[in-house]
């Protein structure tokens, strides 16, 4: 591929006489005209004006509020009549002002687009009656109505009673214990509730491991209890087996090692 020439001095001498208030676009098209012997591009003219740090101060793209939807002077129309006004109220005034049907959901989106905020919050307030308390409903109405209608006490179809278990992504199970409150509190992991209702809390600080590696199985008999500390010990040494005595015996020699490390730096640090 061929170099592009430099541009003459005598050429960026008359650019730099005349970048200040001209386009780019401009500025290439007067140095054609001037120097049809050295004619530069648009684009040769940007990168000498970017790789000298140089501004023409001509403002580029669109005005303030400028939308191909609407005519020239509408956004200064908007600023001045938007607040304390809907969109409805808005859309009617300026299709009458502007000779031109204007929806209601053009100025909803105008007025998002460019920031332009009426002031008016249209929330409920509390104790503020809805817009058709006392409305006649016909009976025919109430019956399409009363089709959709959730019944007193009515539940669900995919409700699942208390006492369910299922099984996450992960292969834990969980079982439902309550039907009220947070999604996170109707359900706890299996494993967890037989351990405690043989044992009591899960103390601070611990965990309930499988004995046998399978976080299906939560038997009492397959579930220990080994602080955060022993676990990471386990699974940075590799002391997780399909077989739930081997599995015992390594959790006790975590045990044993942390134990081991914490009375090591207590010592260190009263040396």
């Amino acid at each position: 591929m061929s170099r592009r020439s430099p541009i003459p001095l005598e050429v960026q001498g008359f650019m730099l006489a005349h970048t200040e208030g001209v386009s780019t676009y401009e500025l290439a098209r007067l140095v054609c005209e001037a120097f049809p012997d050295h004619p530069i591009t648009r684009e040769q003219a940007r990168y000498w004006r970017k790789n000298r740090g140089l501004c023409s101060g001509v403002a580029h793209g669109m005005p303030a509020g400028y939308s191909p939807l609407f005519p020239e002077g509408f956004y200064e129309w908007m600023a001045a009549h938007v607040e304390g006004r809907s969109s409805a109220e808005l859309a009617q005034m300026a299709s009458e002002h502007f000779g031109m049907e204007i929806t209601q959901p053009q100025i909803r989106a105008y007025k998002k687009n460019h920031k332009l905020r009426s002031g008016i919050d249209f929330r409920y307030k509390k104790g503020q009656p809805s817009h058709n308390k006392g409305k006649h409903v016909s009976p025919e109405q109430r019956a399409i109505m009363e089709r959709t209608m959730f019944k007193p006490g009515s539940v669900p179809a995919n409700t699942m009673p208390v006492g369910t278990v299922v099984t996450n992504t992960e292969g834990y199970k969980l079982v439902k214990v309550c039907e009220e409150g947070r999604q996170r509190d109707k359900w706890k992991f299996l494993h967890r509730q037989v351990w405690e209702a043989a044992n009591g809390p899960v103390p601070d600080g611990c965990m309930i491991i499988f004995r046998d590696g399978d976080n299906s199985n939560c038997d009492l008999d397959n579930l220990r209890c080994v602080t955060k500390a022993v676990h990471l010990e386990m699974v940075r040494n590799g002391y997780r087996f399909s077989d739930p005595e081997l599995t015992e015996a390594c959790a006790k020699l975590a045990e044993l090692q942390v134990t081991v490390r914490t009375l090591r730096k207590e010592k260190h640090r009263h040396d």
